[in-house]
């Protein structure tokens, strides 16, 4: 029972490097849907393999994509899936005509263009760690500058809220992924911002739910204005030291 959802195939960046060609920027490169949309054969075999299986358990298989940064992106993608789609039909195949597609808001242009976005999507997903990294121009593998990868930056708030506020004009819920949502102060700040469906890792879950039901909804809203009123990070961390302590 329950939905699945399956993001769609990322390579990029630090993964697989020596399956890859050779880049300036590999982190800005040629990684998500962006590698996917050049590769059709790869991306219709697993869409073909998706689209079979949520014809045989419909309402349970979401499709999730990686790196969008342009509208255009998932246009086409969900063009590709349509004509997949078709041809499964035609094929005698079950099609899930309701299939939930959703996207990663892993780039500032993302979060900034939420509200067109979330005109062709179901649902949205914020990754935080990607959303740090290219906020604050931070290759967050690199020792040198670690101390400038800060996910809790007033910035990052900001970009959810705008996230947020585009996806609920179409009614289209928003989740989080990334370290910031097994922090406590993230997750409470996540909540602030309207935000309840968390991905993380299963040992920060006592932590993140011990700080959750210590508090209100409106203590939760406060803090996130409080948040997004900051200018720097060490600012976002003392007010949530002091409001927790109060």
């Amino acid at each position: 029972p329950g939905t699945v959802t399956f993001r769609l195939f990322d390579v990029g960046g630090d993964k697989l490097k020596a399956k890859l060609p050779v880049e300036a920027n590999p982190f800005l490169g040629w990684r998500g849907i962006r590698m996917l949309l050049d590769e059709k054969n790869l991306l219709k075999n697993q869409l073909h393999s998706l689209l079979l299986c949520a014809g045989k358990h419909p309402g349970r298989v979401k499709i999730l994509v990686p790196m969008v940064s342009v509208e255009e992106e998932i246009i086409a993608l969900k063009e590709i899936v349509s004509e997949l789609q078709s041809k499964l039909a035609d094929d005698g195949y079950k099609v899930d005509e309701n299939i939930q597609t959703g996207i990663m808001i892993e780039v500032p242009s993302a979060a900034l263009n939420a509200a067109n976005l979330a005109r062709h999507v179901d649902f949205m997903s914020v990754g935080t760690n990607d959303l740090t990294q290219y906020t604050l121009a931070v290759d967050r593998g690199n020792e040198k500058i670690c101390a400038l990868y800060q996910q809790r930056h007033p910035s990052i708030w900001k970009l959810i809220q705008a996230t947020v506020a585009g996806a609920q004009e179409c009614n289209v819920p928003v989740a989080v992924c990334g370290e910031l949502a097994g922090d406590p102060l993230g997750a409470c700040g996540l909540m602030g911002l309207g935000i309840t469906d968390f991905s993380m890792i299963a040992s920060s879950i006592p932590k993140v739910k011990e700080e959750l039901i210590s508090h209100s909804d409106e203590d939760f809203i406060e803090l996130a204005q409080r948040f997004l009123s900051t200018s720097n990070t060490s600012q976002v961390e003392q007010i949530f030291e002091d409001w927790r302590n109060h």
